[in-house]
């Protein structure tokens, strides 16, 4: 797995998305302009290659993620490992935050 990214002067967004690259997963910067409001956000989305069906998480720069799968249930062992990943990742948030949990949906299993 990659190593942590603990510089200080990298956003979280940054960190993160350098960590997930550095344990080879695939990740894309995207930028989203609200030309309206005049304001700019950004997120990356990283998925693994070769192995589309595993879905894609999106991490937007105030640290909230999404991950969608394709699959009804990936098998448990790779629900544990992208959890693991993921929460020592967003543990290197500034701040207090709320502890990081993931749940199956009703008919999946751990």
């Amino acid at each position: 797995p990659g190593e942590p990214v603990t510089d200080p002067d990298l956003t979280l967004l940054s960190r993160a998305g350098l960590a997930l690259r550095a344990a080879g997963l695939t990740v894309r910067l995207n930028v989203l302009a609200d030309e309206k409001n005049l304001e700019v956000c950004t997120q990356i989305t990283v998925t693994r290659p070769g192995r589309p069906g595993r879905g894609e998480v999106r991490i937007g720069d105030d640290g909230t993620f999404t991950w969608e799968c394709q699959h009804p249930h990936p098998a448990g062992e790779t629900v544990a490992r992208i959890t693991e990943l993921l929460a020592g990742i967003l543990a290197l948030a500034p701040g207090p935050g709320p502890a990081l949990t993931m749940e199956p949906t009703a008919g999946q299993s751990a």
